[in-house]
């Protein structure tokens, strides 16, 4: 009997980035081509694919003084923030979802039960079965956990590196000039929860400004 995959917020994430054009997409695609039934199986799979591939092909540069290597689209090192990446998605889709299921309750409030929820169609475009609270936060636990292992795993054969970044259930970033710093982290999907909404409110109060902006300064006697 074949056992059950378990559900997760990454293989939507996974699938969603293939399309992006991006870095990560194409960390994405190299994943999406592999066969393995865990998403940490598919990711460390085309982790280590790429580290053999470099392997040869800087046999190949050390022949002809060519440089392969440093031409490679996608370097095995990218895979660290790849999955911090992934648990970011993830932890905005569940996030949606949740969001999905609130709208609903307060229609349903306000209008009766119509028999239409609107957060299905959200857990079908994540390929998730419908499920409470309790049960996303211990599905992104669960994500979380495996995905934590493999980039310890990561981490320890590429101990090379400086600086490596812990991973996090949520990680939120901002650029300041040319240097983007981690300003809040969250291992715990309420806490994850507290720091997408501060982001939203962030977002907002910037578009506000740029707005309030745009209409002091923009010159309406000008003719057209």
């Amino acid at each position: 009997m074949t056992e059950a995959i378990p559900a997760s917020f990454v293989d939507a994430a996974i699938t969603n980035t293939c399309n992006q054009q991006t870095s990560f997409a194409k960390c994405s695609r190299l994943v999406e081509e592999r066969n393995e039934a865990h998403f940490a199986n598919r990711i460390g799979g085309a982790w280590a694919a790429l580290v053999v591939e470099r392997n040869s092909l800087r046999v190949l540069d050390l022949e002809d003084n060519s440089t392969r290597v440093k031409d490679m689209p996608v370097k095995p090192e990218m895979f660290l923030s790849y999955c911090q990446y992934l648990m970011n998605q993830s932890c905005w889709a569940a996030r949606r979802y949740i969001r999905a299921q609130q709208d609903n309750a307060d229609t349903e409030a306000l209008q009766g039960v119509s028999g239409i929820d609107f957060s299905q169609d959200v857990a079908e475009d994540l390929g998730i079965e419908p499920m409470d609270f309790t049960t996303i936060a211990e599905t992104l636990e669960n994500d979380f956990d495996a995905m934590s292992r493999l980039h310890s795993i990561m981490c320890t054969k590429m101990n090379y590196l400086q600086d490596i970044e812990d991973l996090h259930l949520y990680a939120e970033r901002e650029q300041e000039g040319e240097v983007w710093r981690v300003t809040g982290t969250a291992d715990d999907f309420a806490e994850a929860i507290d720091l997408m909404d501060e982001v939203i409110t962030k977002m907002r109060e910037r578009e506000d400004k740029a707005l309030t902006q745009d209409m002091a300064t923009m010159d309406f006697a000008e003719a057209s």
